[in-house]
């Protein structure tokens, strides 16, 4: 996953049909800031209960937030970093379900 994203409508977009599972929008409805605002950012926390198989582990480090999903071997896996929480949140959202999607393919 690239952690060199910006928050971005891209983003919320690709969050929202990805992750939330939500369709196109029509007329004058906009994507939730999901990458940019923690309420958002937040939902898309609770969706992620339903699609890991394991803990979400969130902490600030050395002023980068950081997200993981994977606890193996009794040690944290596969962490995000990105600059603020809601874009963490977003960007290992997106790596889980693109792992997911991966791993039931070679399946």
């Amino acid at each position: 996953m690239n952690n060199h994203l910006k928050a971005s409508l891209e983003l919320d977009k690709q969050v929202a049909k990805n992750v939330m599972g939500y369709g196109e929008l029509h007329g004058t409805q906009t994507w939730k800031p999901f990458s940019s605002d923690i309420a958002s950012a937040w939902e898309v926390l609770e969706k992620l209960k339903s699609l890991c198989d394991g803990d979400i582990h969130i902490e600030c480090l050395n002023e980068q937030w950081a997200v993981s999903s994977c606890y193996r071997e009794e040690t944290w896996k596969d962490f995000v970093y990105a600059d603020n929480a809601p874009l963490a949140i977003c960007l290992a959202a997106l790596q889980i379900v693109e792992k997911k999607e991966n791993s039931s393919e070679t399946s």
